[in-house]
């Protein structure tokens, strides 16, 4: 349908969908896999869209952690929003795409 993982360009779009996911009902047992990686280096995040190092990131404390270990970013509830985290690329999640509109 001509869509790809979200990128999360900016601190607005952070807020705002953190925001739809709380109204929406989601929480803290709900991880949502984004566009970022860093399957290319290690701890240099980038998204698997465009390959473009990540425009924003939001990471909740203490990460990204587990270099070599962990290597897609998800977004999950931690302190009172969901934020970043880097995860094993293996692990079960929901996901979030956009669709580009011309």
């Amino acid at each position: 349908f001509g869509g790809d993982l979200t990128l999360i360009e900016n601190a607005e779009e952070m807020n705002e969908l953190s925001s739809y996911l709380v109204k929406q009902g989601f929480g803290a047992a709900d991880w949502f896999w984004t566009s970022g990686n860093d399957l290319v280096e290690n701890h240099k995040f980038s998204s698997v869209s465009n390959g473009m190092p990540l425009p924003y990131t939001s990471w909740s404390a203490g990460q990204p952690d587990l270099p070599g270990v962990e290597h897609c970013v998800h977004l999950w509830f931690m302190e009172g929003a969901f934020r970043m985290n880097n995860r094993a690329c293996t692990e079960k999640a929901f996901y979030i795409c956009q669709r580009h509109i011309p």
